[in-house]
């Protein structure tokens, strides 16, 4: 059982949920345009995680498994029987790991913008992560972590903010989160995804080169997150969004709603 119990959102009508699960160092708001359009058919939940936004920190640790966790307990609280999982970007590990969980639950997931933090090397990744953060302090390494996910000027007000919320989380939270979450990468992903025997949606707009430096996806091209997907859940649909930054549910939040409503129809996923 959780210890906590999560701030979120419920529009509490229609079947079956969506559940939408935000980033790290993010919140629950990233998926208010979702919200609003899938809302008119769905119920759609969407918590903040444990220590971010207006949800306490607790005294569980701040892994993969305990958010979700959290979550899970969150859903079955509120009487859901079914739900399609939204994930962004840590998001996607929480998903994957809620559908571990609670497979008579969770009947569909939504992977958007993934990516793999240990494709180098669990190891080298957790020992890359520590020395930076001695070297140099944590807020600088947030600082660059978010605004290298916006590519496109007229975004720089949303960059700023979303920035400047990032470094609200208390190093703290935030600082074993992302350990855990190269843990997670390296020790969990590829298992997890193998088993989840669901409808499976990866909108994908940025990938991670051999320098671990996020840049959006050329038209065409076939990211890192993509092929471990496909690796591990080829039977999952994959739809590349290039061009983008990494907060597509937010930069292109029709394009995202649109392609959501094809995959959820296509797949019967509707009350």
């Amino acid at each position: 059982m959780s210890d906590i119990e999560l701030h979120h959102s419920d529009s509490d009508a229609g079947s079956p949920a969506l559940f939408f699960v935000h980033g790290f160092s993010s919140g629950l708001e990233d998926w208010d345009p979702q919200v609003a359009h899938f809302s008119q058919r769905h119920r759609v939940i969407a918590p903040a995680l444990r220590g971010h936004g207006r949800s306490p920190r607790g005294t569980g640790d701040m892994s993969m498994p305990q958010l979700a966790e959290d979550c899970v307990a969150l859903a079955r609280a509120k009487g859901v029987t079914s739900m399609v999982v939204a994930g962004h970007s840590m998001g996607t590990r929480i998903a994957l790991d809620m559908r571990r969980q609670a497979p008579d639950l969770v009947t569909g997931l939504i992977l958007v913008d993934g990516s793999n933090t240990a494709g180098a090397g669990k190891d080298a990744a957790l020992a890359g992560f520590n020395k930076g953060v001695e070297e140099h302090g944590y807020a600088p390494f947030a600082r660059g972590l978010f605004e290298a996910m916006f590519f496109d000027a007229k975004h720089d007000a949303l960059k700023a903010k979303l920035v400047a919320r990032a470094l609200s989380v208390p190093e703290t939270t935030a600082g074993p989160l992302y350990r855990n979450m190269i843990q997670w990468d390296g020790d969990e992903a590829q298992a997890v995804m193998q088993s989840a025997k669901v409808p499976i949606l990866v909108l994908q707009s940025t990938t991670r080169g051999a320098d671990n430096m996020r840049r959006t996806l050329a038209a065409g091209e076939t990211g890192a997150y993509e092929a471990l997907v496909t690796k591990n859940a080829p039977h999952a649909d994959i739809v590349a969004m290039p061009g983008l930054g990494h907060f597509i549910t937010i930069e292109a939040p029709d394009q995202v709603n649109a392609e959501m409503d094809a995959w959820l129809d296509k797949h019967g996923l509707r009350g």
